[in-house]
């Protein structure tokens, strides 16, 4: 047996197994010793066996393909197999993608930097699910509480989210240098297939942008180059743009003091490339 165990590369204790499921029984036993010997067709099938296994194929799988002697029925249970490989380099992948997106996230704030510069950027359609603010409510925690809630109902469990939170802020009370939300959101993965309560779209284009600690410090940094800013961005009051301010999280401890990046959707007229 040890011969055998050699030459194909597997271990005694494995072929003692495949004796006792029946798998494999040894052309001979010596009851005295224990030791067992193997014809070479039977090399080859404990090869065989060896070389299925590597293909994530279960003994029995294997086992019930090799007794029937039918090269169909192991084809169809390969195909089969394949097909749950397909499903999960699917899934495997999409882990991946999440990951180097959530690395995305923790790397963005370098980028451009924590200051009070202002930028432009460009951003596809978006997905959020979003709740209310309530005016008498503090800014932190309490809508943030209800949205997990949300989140974590039966209504949603087909939906997928991304791990990165924000407020809509109120844009009149933006360019008077006040932060006030009116919804606290997570980022949907993609645009949903059924009608929720709660979803907002955030529309694709440019966006005027730039960052502050808004929960801890409000718009100390640069309240007159928002103010200033957002009336060359946008003429009509009555019909003002969506604000976003996007949560980077830069430390584990104090969300409150977290950066987030303000984005001011810009009218298409006053777009430039």
């Amino acid at each position: 047996m040890c011969e055998v165990s050699k030459l194909i590369g597997i271990s005694s204790q494995t072929l003692r197994y495949y004796d006792k499921i029946g798998v494999v029984k040894p052309a001979f036993v010596n009851e005295a010793t224990g030791y067992r010997r193997y014809t070479y067709d039977q090399i080859n099938y404990i090869d065989r066996i060896k070389y299925l296994q590597d293909f994530g194929l279960s003994l029995d799988e294997i086992r019930s393909s090799l007794e029937s002697n039918s090269v169909d029925d192991l084809v169809e249970k390969l195909e089969k197999h394949t097909l749950t490989i397909d499903a999960e380099i699917k899934r495997l992948t999409e882990i991946k993608n999440d990951i180097c997106s959530y690395i995305k996230y923790y790397r963005h704030t370098d980028d451009c930097g924590f200051n009070s510069l202002p930028f432009r950027d460009k951003r596809p359609d978006t997905y959020v699910l979003a709740e209310p603010v309530n005016s008498n409510e503090p800014i932190y925690g309490y809508a943030g509480y209800r949205l997990t809630q949300k989140k974590n109902s039966a209504e949603f469990k087909n939906c997928r989210f991304i791990r990165q939170n924000g407020y809509i802020l109120d844009y009149k009370s933006l360019i008077e240098g006040k932060i006030v939300p009116t919804h606290y959101y997570i980022y949907m993965k993609e645009k949903p297939q059924e009608k929720h309560d709660g979803i907002i779209k955030i529309p694709a284009g440019n966006y005027f942008c730039l960052r502050s600690k808004i929960l801890s410090d409000g718009l100390s940094d640069s309240p007159e180059l928002i103010k200033n800013a957002a009336d060359k961005i946008w003429d009509d009051i009555n019909s003002p743009p969506i604000v976003i301010a996007d949560e980077y999280e830069d430390n584990f401890n104090s969300f409150n003091n977290c950066i987030y990046e303000i984005q001011i959707h810009m009218p298409k007229d006053k777009n430039r490339e």
